[in-house]
């Protein structure tokens, strides 16, 4: 078992100094393109769960282990395709990718509340903010700050 887990670690460092490679300094300090920054996330979340498959075994929690080798195994062909992948299925990729984010901000900005708080009566009215438009609630509620 040692034998494994001092392989695993050489593996895991190996993993981090791969991430940690740029093609030169110029390209370290101006960036990298869309589809080569998503691919190097991968290989980012690839060495973190990497990392997790490592502690659990260590803990002798090989249940957990094998869900960490699975979701491995699963960015590891995300990875591969993505690689091989053309401009089109590259972009249907991260439209996909995006619709996740777009319901979130779309939940946030219709919980973004504008508090007007009335410090003598401890009562704060509040409005939702949609789209940069405002509609004042009806009513009065109390205040947090009492």
């Amino acid at each position: 078992m040692s034998f494994i887990v001092e392989l695993m670690n050489r593996v895991l460092c190996l993993l981090r100094v791969g991430v940690a490679l740029a093609p030169d300094g110029k390209a370290a300090n101006k960036g990298v393109f869309k589809q080569r920054a998503i691919i190097v996330g991968h290989l980012v979340r690839m060495t973190k769960l990497y990392e997790g498959m490592l502690i659990h075994i260590t803990k002798r929690q090989l249940d957990l282990a094998a869900i960490f080798a699975r979701l491995i195994f699963e960015t590891a062909v995300r990875m591969e395709y993505l690689m091989k992948a053309k401009k089109p299925s590259f972009r249907s990729f991260i439209l996909t990718s995006y619709k996740a984010e777009k319901e979130i901000l779309a939940d946030l900005r219709d919980k973004a509340k504008i508090a007007i708080c009335n410090t003598q009566t401890h009562s704060c009215r509040y409005a939702l903010n949609r789209g940069g438009h405002s509609r004042w609630r009806e009513g009065w509620l109390r205040c947090s700050s009492q």
